[in-house]
């Protein structure tokens, strides 16, 4: 399946990749070589836990910034 994801850092990029049929929102991540504990995924303005399956055709991924 052909998802749009959107990702979001300050300034917003998008990309269109290729997902396989029962991948979840991690196998997404790590395709894009992102860390799943430095972002949140929204789906419909709402967020999605990384271990879901990829159900929809769009996701945007919102980067976390954090100070310590």
């Amino acid at each position: 399946m052909k998802v749009k994801v959107r990702i979001t850092r300050g300034e917003s990029s998008n990309k269109s990749i290729m997902v396989k049929d029962g991948s979840t929102y991690n196998d997404v991540l790590s395709s894009l070589y992102i860390n799943p504990e430095t972002v949140i995924i929204m789906v419909n303005n709402r967020p999605v836990p990384v271990d879901e399956i990829v159900y929809t055709d769009h996701m945007e991924i919102l980067m976390i910034v954090s100070r310590g």
